[in-house]
């Protein structure tokens, strides 16, 4: 399911505030107010997945309100809302305002009007078909009287949401859009307080594909840090080492493995990156992570099918040959 990008520096500021009120209604139609002379600023990025559309703006201030007559549009989602940016004053129709910050968030269902003041804002929209959530909740309404405040199943949903819009390629097959999708519906079950049945399966497949890829991309982050340990990564999420090994063993895979993978992607690079060529290969398989230069050397050749030091001469080709003027112009 595809992934769309928009930035305010596209549009001429005349047409700014349509493009981004006509791009926010997948999530809900709203009247937008903004401060005199002030064309709006944004950068906006919108998965679709099955039954749900996630949304990762970026905006200036300013205000909007969903109307009575917008909330009989016949659009039902329900919303969960998560601040990742300054600051956001929401208020249902019917309710007393709350203050949200960053990590915090609220659930919000499209068939009813609200109000929004935004500061500054960053939030994630993660837009929900009713039919699809609803079921699954203990009790909707009360949560959405409430403010959902930071919590490690919060931070689980936001990580995962911002990797489907930052992240992941534009466009994924049908198969794995389906179970993004799955994966988000039981991080939302998790955050939000599920029956029985819906908040043990949110926890057998949503938060482990969501703890998953978030210590996979801390790995990716940290592989070369000096402390990096299977339980340095434990103590940062807090888990137990053993949990780490067996979220990678249910996949098929590895931790050792991975973190190997990791550090020699990350070898790899260096060894192509011209900001590197006064580096030895030593210096570079030390900087990654890898002690033993012989044990570098040998996996090297055994994962990418060359030495480093061909790896290193291949990209210098490449680079000359990028250098050259082309002959025919």
């Amino acid at each position: 399911m595809t992934l769309t990008r928009f930035s305010s520096a596209q549009f001429s500021a005349a047409d700014r505030l349509a493009v981004f009120m006509d791009t926010y209604a997948a999530i809900e139609a709203v009247d937008v107010t903004l401060p005199p002379e002030t064309p709006p600023q944004y950068d906006l990025a919108m998965r679709a997945l099955p039954g749900m559309t996630v949304l990762d703006a970026r905006c200036s201030s300013g205000q909007s309100r969903r109307t009575r007559a917008q909330a009989r549009d016949g659009k039902d989602d329900l919303v969960l809302t998560v601040i990742t940016r300054g600051e956001v004053l929401f208020a249902p129709d019917d309710g007393t305002a709350m203050a949200l910050a960053p990590g915090e968030g609220y659930l919000g269902f499209n068939d009813r009007p609200c109000r929004h003041v935004l500061r500054a804002p960053g939030f994630l929209d993660i837009a929900i078909e009713r039919d699809r959530l609803a079921p699954m909740l203990r009790d909707p309404d009360s949560t959405a009287r409430l403010k959902l405040r930071r919590s490690p199943e919060l931070a689980l949903l936001t990580g995962y949401a911002r990797l489907l819009t930052r992240e992941v390629g534009d466009d994924l097959p049908p198969a794995l859009a389906a179970r993004c999708a799955a994966h988000l519906t039981d991080l939302a079950v998790a955050v939000l307080g599920g029956h029985p049945e819906a908040t043990r399966r949110a926890e057998e497949r949503g938060l482990r594909a969501a703890r998953l890829a978030a210590i996979k991309a801390d790995i990716a982050a940290n592989v070369a840090h000096p402390g990096f340990s299977l339980d340095w990564l434990a103590q940062r999420h807090r888990l137990r080492p053993r949990q780490i090994q067996n979220l990678f063993y249910a996949e098929g895979s590895g931790f050792a493995d991975h973190v190997l993978n990791a550090r020699l992607d990350l070898a790899l690079a260096a060894l192509r990156d011209p900001k590197d060529t006064g580096r030895n290969i030593a210096e570079i398989a030390l900087s990654c992570g890898f002690s033993d230069l012989s044990w570098f050397n040998r996996t090297f050749r055994r994962r990418f099918a060359m030495t480093p030091r061909e790896a290193r001469a291949e990209a210098a080709r490449a680079q000359s040959a990028s250098e050259q003027p082309d002959p025919k112009r």
